[in-house]
């Protein structure tokens, strides 16, 4: 198993704000995103897309240690953890250190696409 490296682009100007977009390709053989570093960020929105559900449980989890130990983000506005089985999105109401995708239950011949979005929000004036 490899852990999949994300493709980044950082800090894309939107406005007076900022944001970062991430995508991992996780799969039943490879289900673990390598974390990023999002403490700076206001707002984490995810999605998945399945392209093969495969049965697999897609988890957004964060760390506030390094990545030694991980725990599920849940959705906005309530404790229901942030994971999908089939295509969808959540905002989350957690702002860790880092943040990953996971594929908490990896399924067979599963093949999803995860993706975040961290906004910096504007300040108000």
């Amino acid at each position: 198993m490899a852990t999949v490296t994300p493709t980044v682009d950082p800090y894309a100007d939107q406005g007076d704000g900022k944001t970062l977009t991430a995508s991992w390709a996780l799969v039943t053989a490879n289900p673990d995103g390598r974390p990023i570093q999002v403490a700076s960020f206001d707002e984490l929105n995810w999605q998945g897309i399945a392209g093969t559900a495969g049965g697999a449980t897609l988890a957004f989890e964060g760390s506030n240690d390094g990545g030694t130990t991980w725990f599920g983000l849940t959705k906005r506005g309530s404790t229901t953890a942030a994971t999908l089985t089939a295509s969808g999105g959540a905002t989350t109401n957690e702002l860790p250190l880092l943040v990953r995708p996971n594929l908490s239950t990896v399924g067979v011949g599963a093949i999803w696409t995860a993706r975040l979005t961290a906004r910096k929000l504007a300040p108000k004036r």
